[in-house]
């Protein structure tokens, strides 16, 4: 879809799960707007518009939700990385490495 460099892989994927790939989503394809947000008049705008809160507020909670699980994995994948990496390279975290500018 479109990189953007500052924004985590976890919000970008929610937003394009949102706004590109999900059953609300308001983007029949990647360059075509569903007809019901073509409409012009009012009330049907606002509806959709009302639609796509209403989904993004339950993205918001099922994040929410699975925030624990998610902060658990990441911290022990980071603790039992570093740790192999530690048994099988010891030295790599007493290593420094200067640019040529730094030397």
């Amino acid at each position: 879809m479109f990189q953007v460099p500052y924004l985590s892989n976890g919000l970008r994927l929610n937003l394009e799960w949102l706004l590109f790939w999900g059953p609300w989503a308001p983007w029949r394809t990647p360059y075509a707007l569903k007809d019901e947000y073509k409409d012009a008049s009012g009330d049907s705008l606002e509806m959709e518009a009302a639609k796509l809160r209403r989904s993004i507020t339950w993205a918001a909670l099922i994040n929410l939700m699975l925030f624990p699980a998610v902060f658990l994995y990441q911290i022990l994948f980071s603790f039992f990385h570093y740790a192999d990496l530690l048994k099988r390279e010891p030295g790599v975290f007493g290593t420094r490495k200067y640019s040529n500018y730094g030397k």
